[in-house]
């Protein structure tokens, strides 16, 4: 996904949803207690683990997701070491 380097937050779900769906289990797909479907869930969370890891931005306005300067060279790193 290009958007670059952020994106409203329903935008990147929605493409991991889209993009990821044939890999989704049963499981995934099921509710959770506090509302929603796990595999969004799971999106949120590991948006989280990013922030923490300081691969996205904290502070953005409500709703955006945005990546950060580490982040970008983190994926420019796992690019390059699939290229060899």
């Amino acid at each position: 996904m290009k958007a670059g380097g952020s994106a409203p937050k329903s935008f990147v779900v929605d493409y991991v949803g889209r993009t990821l769906a044939d890999q989704f289990t049963e499981t995934d797909h099921q509710d959770v207690r506090s509302g929603g479907v796990r595999w969004q869930w799971n999106v949120h969370f590991t948006r989280l683990r990013l922030v923490q890891r300081g691969l996205m931005l904290r502070g953005t306005p409500p709703g955006l997701w945005e990546i950060t300067d580490a982040g970008r060279q983190f994926l420019a790193d796992q690019e390059g070491a699939s290229q060899s």
